[in-house]
This record gives C-alpha cells, structure tokens and sequence, in this order.
C-alpha cells in the first residue's frame, strides 16, 4: 500500500467538501446588495502496533515540571466535568471505556502523523485499529447528541461537554490524571463554551449564513475552549492528549477544534504548480452549477487573479510539507482557505451580477477547497 493511500485511510480523511452548485435564476433575481502557524510524536508491538506510548515521559526535554494530585475517578454514571443541561446524556456515557479508547488511539495517532511527516508507510494494523478506535470515540459522543445544539453540524466528539470528559478520562487512564482544580477550571471552560453554543443554536434558524461561514463561527466558538484546555494541562499532559506533530489536525486530533471540519467532505488538498492554476481551478469549483455567461466568466477569473496575488504563506506553505500533502491538514489552515473561498465567492457574485440573492440556496459553497502550491508537480 503506498503512503499516500495508506495514510489517507488510516482516518478517512475528511478535510475539504465539495462546493455546492447554484441556480442562475436564483442569482439574478436576487435583492440588492448590502454591504494562520504550522505546529510540528509517535507513541512496537504484535502485527506493527505499537502500544501506548510511556506514560513516564512527556513535556518539553530537559524540562522539569511538577505532576498534579490526580483526583479520584466519578461514580459509575458520573461524568468527570459535569456541565449543566448535558446531564443526562454525559451520564450514559462509559468513561473508563472511553479513557482506554483514548488511550490507545492518541499513540496510533501520532504514528500516523510521525509517518505523513517523513512521507513514509504507516502500517495496515495501525491504519485498521486507529479508524476502529476513532469509530468508537465517535459512538461514545453519539450519546450526548440529542441534547447538543445545532447551529451547525459539527461533530459531538469535538463538543466542549463531550471533550472536556473525555480529555480527563483519557489522560487518567494514561497515568497524568487531571487534579481536583484543573478538573475545576475545565468544568467552567465547557460551562462557558456550552453557552456559547446555546446562544449560537438560538440564532441560526433564520441565518442566510453560507454553510461554510457557519463551520467558521463554530470553529471560531470552539477554538478558545480547546486552547484554555491545553492552557490548563502540564506539558506533560498536553503531550499524552495530542502528539506533538498530530496537535491541531484535521483526523488526527481529537482534541481541538479541527474537528468542527470533518463533516465538510472528504477531499484531499488540490496540489498545484503555481498562481494561475490556482485560479482556474478555483473558478471551476467555485462557480460549478451557477452557469456564468462568458463574459461574466471573465470578472470572476479577474476577481479570482486579484484575491490569488494576496495568498500568503500561512495558507501557501512552502513545498515539502508532507502532513498537508498527505490531507492532515491544521484547522487554522482550513479556516484561512474557508474565509478566502467565502469572500471570493461573494466577490464573484457581486461584480459579475451586481446584487446577492435574498436568501441563499442549499448546498451554496458548503466548504472550502484547500491548495497547496508545488512547483515540481505537472
């Protein structure tokens, strides 16, 4: 199995979604119209499965930091950081199974990263087992569903309720439990979070928001979670929830807001040989199903040209990184490539037609598509 494939199953990638077709009726009769850093391991055991890596070890080398009193495991039917209005569904949750899935599934994770990085093989066990392992977090989040707002459909595994639980179940059953205070400042992080998304939900019903603006405010909301849950946690801890290269990554960590992008799709990133090919190729996934004239065509490739020149390298990375390559994309990455593709396509659709719809149609523009510029590739 080659690396590319093998990697890119290793965690069913979803990264990128197809970008959705609209009417030209639907456009021309609308209303007038009104006004990212890269972070950089790997956790050897039966059939190229490694196990979980020592739990002695972590933190930044040749630092010396002082592990917290771990508190005591909840009662069976107990979450770990008990959040209000998520009760019932927290409670039917298994934590001490879902601190083992997190347990094995954060090494396995990690190699998948250790070996994108170095555009090198990963094993097949550890492809099966890590697409196991994540299935089984993402059952265990399935529970607290139904009482999880819905301004968006971002996956419940990457919900503040949900993931304040299962970072503190993982990292007990690693060894570097978290203390009673650090379980007390979680429990008023996902507290505040959960709010935010309540008021979030309240407000959506009536959004004309494109979907993927609405992907973008759910990762904005949930982004400060996940940093003041690392903020809290020793270095040592950080290092056992995340893997230093897997941290921040789409579908490979479960543990940050880059989840709030899986559901967008599945694609990989379009590799590209320079500026220009980017903008043609931008202009056919952007505009597909809208049935532009050839002369509107022509604005919005010069819209496309003009918003291409302004790429920077923290969306145009230079070639060679191999995680992007592979699709493990950071979730900084993915929201810099959504913001671009949602202002060009309201750039587009305001020069070459002069007014915004109403209201816009299901499957406008539903994610991004990402690029990544290689100029040794034809």
């Amino acid at each position: 199995m080659s690396s590319r494939t093998a990697l890119t199953a290793a965690v069913g990638l979803v990264v990128v979604a197809g970008l959705g077709t609209l009417a030209w009726l639907v456009l021309s009769g609308g209303a007038d119209d009104p006004a990212a850093p890269d972070p950089g391991g790997p956790g050897d055991g039966p059939a190229g499965v490694r196990p979980a890596a020592d739990d002695s070890t972590g933190g930044s080398r040749g630092e010396v930091e002082k592990d917290p009193k771990p508190a005591p495991p909840p009662a069976p039917g107990t979450p770990w950081v008990p959040v209000d209005g998520f009760t019932e569904g927290l409670g039917a949750v298994d934590w001490k199974a879902v601190g083992q899935t997190v347990k094995e599934l954060v090494p396995l994770l990690a190699e998948v990263a250790g070996a994108a990085s170095a555009d090198s093989d990963v094993p097949d066990a550890v492809v099966s087992r890590s697409e196991e392992l994540r299935r089984a977090l993402d059952d265990s989040a399935m529970a607290v569903q139904p009482e999880l707002p819905n301004a968006y459909r971002a996956p419940p595994v990457g919900s503040p309720a949900f993931a304040a639980n299962a970072a503190a179940a993982g990292l007990h059953a690693r060894g570097r439990g978290l203390s009673t205070e650090q379980l007390a400042a979680l429990a008023e992080l996902a507290a505040r979070a959960m709010e935010a998304e309540v008021a979030a939900a309240r407000g959506s019903e009536e959004s004309n928001d494109l979907l993927i603006r609405r992907a973008l405010r759910e990762f904005e909301r949930r982004k400060p979670f996940f940093d003041g849950l690392d903020a809290l946690l020793t270095a040592r801890q950080r290092n056992l929830l995340h893997g230093e290269i897997a941290r921040g990554r789409v579908r490979l960590d479960p543990f940050s807001a880059a989840t709030t992008w899986e559901p967008l799709g599945v694609m990989e990133p379009v590799i590209v040989p320079d500026d220009t090919t980017i903008g043609n190729m931008a202009f056919d996934r952007i505009s597909a199903g809208i049935g532009f004239d050839r002369e509107r065509a022509d604005v919005c490739r010069q819209v496309l040209a003009r918003r291409v020149a302004l790429l920077g390298p923290d969306l145009l990375p230079r070639p060679g990184n191999w995680l992007d390559a592979h699709g493990f994309l950071h979730g900084e990455r993915v929201a810099g490539w959504a913001v671009w593709c949602e202002e060009s396509f309201l750039e587009m659709i305001r020069q070459s037609v002069g007014r915004m719809p109403p209201r816009m149609p299901h499957g406008v523009l539903r994610g991004p598509v990402v690029f990544i510029l290689d100029p040794g590739v034809e």
